[in-house]
């Protein structure tokens, strides 16, 4: 059963039992800025999300760090749970600082896109990206809201956004840390090559 499940073939559900993985289509938002939601939805799946928590508090040091901000500077932090067909499959979370837009919390954050509320109600230009995927193992605090079991295959990803205001200079705006089932999930990326008649993916 370990096989299997390291495989993808199966998956365990704690509290339920051991059950069949449906087959999966590639999953390529890893490596864009593309909504969970339509993402699921073009797989034929039905999305859906649940807040965990938002909050606004001094951001940590290693959030401060990789946002350029000062120790201390307040951010929002939002927990999110991903469901597809009403099973979890992702947990997210995003820092950024609470300057940027002050009441971000105060919408529905579980059913609108922050990245929308970011682009199109902030007006917040979204640049540039540096993107990371590692595939490790399901760590027990994530495992928990995954209602699964640690040490399971997962994908570990890490996302920064950039922005740059009106001073021109750009700078980190959005961090961004995710935890995706490796069972529920294929890993895929498709771009044109540097010479086609299309040119490079911006």
């Amino acid at each position: 059963i370990r096989q299997l499940v390291a495989d993808g073939l199966v998956r365990r559900e704690q509290g339920r039992g051991t059950f069949v993985n449906e087959w999966r289509q590639p999953l390529t938002s890893f490596f864009s800025l593309s909504s969970f939601s339509d993402e699921m939805r073009r797989q034929g799946r039905q999305p859906a999300t649940r807040v965990l928590s938002a909050q606004t508090g001094p951001a940590p040091a290693d959030v401060a760090e990789r946002l350029a901000l000062s120790a201390g500077t307040p951010c929002h932090h939002i927990t999110r749970l991903r469901l597809a067909d009403s099973q979890p499959v992702a947990l997210e979370q995003r820092w950024l600082a609470a300057a940027l837009c002050p009441d971000l919390l105060s919408h529905d954050l579980a059913a609108v896109s922050i990245h929308y509320l970011l682009v199109e109600q902030y007006r917040i230009p979204l640049v540039r990206l540096t993107h990371t995927v590692e595939m490790g193992e399901l760590p027990a605090a994530a495992a928990r809201e995954l209602l699964t079991e640690p040490g399971q295959p997962a994908f570990l990803v890490d996302r920064l956004t950039f922005t740059r205001p009106q001073s021109g200079e750009v700078r980190p705006a959005v961090l961004y840390r995710a935890v995706f089932l490796g069972d529920s999930y294929d890993l895929g990326l498709s771009r044109y090559l540097p010479h086609s008649p299309q040119g490079e993916l911006p």
